[in-house]
């Protein structure tokens, strides 16, 4: 009898420290869950916000690319081998072209970011640009916000020209 009471104990006790095992992992699975739950919350906004970011970019990207007094001078600059003095009217034309991406790059995902001014000080520059190249890579216009870096770009260009060859 003292030996079934002891087993009954021993199961007992063995079950209740299952038990509380068990509750303690369904606790913790329920408080990582809670955790992600708050960590995708605080991370949605800033995620649309950078993909509506982009896809402005993008959208602004194409507009400066269909753009027609863009496609005629840089096709005049290409035909004149990348000469600008050879370009029938270029600085009237590159003047165009000029105005046209600082006035892309005022609106959208390029313009500067609205900012107090604060008295006695200068205004803060932009924090992004625009740039239109030419196809030798050579800068043809750009906004005041636009910040070259010569190995990012060249990088750019060496992919965009390994990409058209295939």
């Amino acid at each position: 009898r003292n030996i079934v009471s002891g087993l009954v104990a021993f199961f007992g006790a063995m079950l209740f420290v299952a038990g509380a095992f068990y509750l303690a992992r369904g606790e913790r699975q329920f408080a990582l869950h809670q955790w992600q739950t708050r960590l995708h919350a605080s991370i949605a906004e800033p995620v649309a916000k950078a993909s509506a970011w982009v896809e402005a970019g993008n959208q602004a990207l194409a507009q400066v690319a269909v753009n027609a007094t863009v496609q005629i001078y840089l096709s005049e600059l290409a035909a004149a081998g990348y000469d600008r003095q050879a370009v029938p009217e270029g600085e009237t034309q590159a003047s165009f072209v000029a105005s046209y991406i600082l006035s892309a790059a005022a609106r959208g995902p390029f313009a500067p970011p609205e900012r107090e001014v604060l008295p006695g000080r200068a205004p803060t520059p932009a924090e992004s640009g625009l740039a239109l190249l030419d196809g030798q890579g050579q800068l043809v216009a750009s906004s005041p916000g636009y910040k070259p870096s010569a190995a990012l770009l060249a990088r750019f260009l060496t992919d965009k020209t390994r990409g058209s060859e295939t």
